[in-house]
Order: structure tokens, then sequence, then C-alpha cells
């Protein structure tokens, strides 16, 4: 079984956008029977594809490639506050994740779509780890 949804985002660069295709893929075909993500995008006419155990993931490997190129793809998953939790990762397959704030817990209402649309506070994934890890270091 698999199931795939197509997003059409905005990638930003020097100050410059371009459109992006975004397509997640969920697949349970694979011979250990564990969901496994593969998210493509489509920038300027060049794929970038990764497969991972989650979405978040997925697409963490795909910015990574994007990153060679100054790309920065306008999804919320890529905002450095960014982050999902463990059980967001092994329950909800990474889709979903947390808008972290200083000094405060994540709740429930900073839950957010990793692949909606976001312009602002986007970073590289090194850029984000590095928030995360800085910020919240038991995240």
């Amino acid at each position: 079984m698999s199931d795939m949804t197509t997003y059409e985002r905005t990638a930003h660069r020097n100050g410059t956008s371009a459109p992006a295709s975004v397509t997640v893929e969920m697949d349970l075909t694979n011979s250990d029977h564990q969901v496994r993500y593969t998210v493509t995008v489509l920038l300027s006419g060049v794929e970038h594809s990764a497969t991972a155990d989650d979405a978040f993931e997925a697409l963490s490997l795909v910015r990574e490639s994007l990153d060679v190129d100054s790309w920065l793809l306008g999804v919320q998953g890529a905002r450095v506050d960014v982050w999902p939790s463990a059980m967001a990762r092994q329950q909800g397959g990474g889709l979903r994740a947390y808008r972290l704030s200083r000094g405060r817990r994540p709740r429930l209402k900073d839950l957010v779509d990793v692949f909606a649309p976001a312009d602002e506070h986007l970073g590289t994934v090194q850029a984000q780890r590095a928030f995360v890890a800085a910020k919240f270091p038991d995240a």
C-alpha cells in the first residue's frame, strides 16, 4: 500500500524564490512491513529525493541536498524553531512537529504540519539542529 500527497511550495535563496513541488509518499510495501516515507522535491528542474523511517527525517535529508545550493524550502519543517518529538516521529510518522518557544515546554497548540507553507525563520538542517540542541538539549 502506498499513499502520496503533493504540495506546491516555494524555495528561497539569496533574496530570490522559486516554485518547488514537494511530494510525500508513505510506503507499506517493503519486505520488513515497516512504514517508509519518501520526500521528493522538484526545484528548477532538478529532483531531490530521500527515504527514511519518518517524513521529518526524509525531509531533513532532502533539505541537506538543497543546502548545498543554498536553497531553503518554504515549509514548517524547515524552520529552525520546529522539531518533532519522539512520539510524533514514532506514532505520527514525523508529519507533525512542534514550533518551539524558548523558556517553556511545547504544547498541543504548538503542533504544525511539517509540509505546511512557511516563509519565516527558515534555516539549514545544521542551523535547525544547532538551535534545538542549544535551546532544548533534551529534545
